[in-house]
């Protein structure tokens, strides 16, 4: 009686794609109607990647102007105390944003929607930043949640 043949299993994978492939696949399905739904209305509809990457640059320079216009704002509003615990607060919110984004993009480093991933993450985060400082803004005086009134 004749044996079966021997597979290796490192064959019988090699022949499947990496799942690393298969994320960059996804996400390059997914997340183009994400990118331009923040971006600006000229930016629907942009087919190519160059054109979608550009488009989350522009969104998140928008975003960017967003939150310093609000901070500087905050910053001329908050007592000298308040003014160096924001800017320390800032400071350190900006280091985990670039931290945050580059952790979940890594995975597309070295493809062509890195990009657009990495603008879209920070993109998002520095909205989000950008609404906890405007609450700031909107604090009745003796607001004792508000920070550095």
């Amino acid at each position: 009686m004749m044996e079966p043949p021997v597979t290796r299993p490192i064959a019988r994978f090699r022949s499947r794609p990496s799942l690393r492939v298969i994320a960059v696949l996804a996400a390059a399905l997914i997340l183009p109607p994400m990118a331009t739904a923040s971006a600006d209305e000229t930016c629907i509809g942009n087919s190519s990647q160059s054109a979608l990457n550009d488009c989350a640059g522009r969104a998140l320079e928008a975003a960017d102007q967003s939150l310093n216009d609000i901070y500087k704002a905050l910053i001329d509003r908050v007592s000298p105390q308040g003014r160096s615990a924001l800017q320390t607060a800032q400071r350190a919110w900006i280091a985990y944003r670039d931290g945050q984004c580059a952790f979940e993009t890594a995975g597309s480093t070295e493809g062509s929607l890195h990009p657009m991933m990495l603008a879209t993450c920070l993109s998002d985060l520095t909205v989000m930043q950008t609404r906890r400082l405007e609450a700031q803004l909107r604090c009745e005086e003796g607001d004792l949640s508000c920070g550095g009134q």
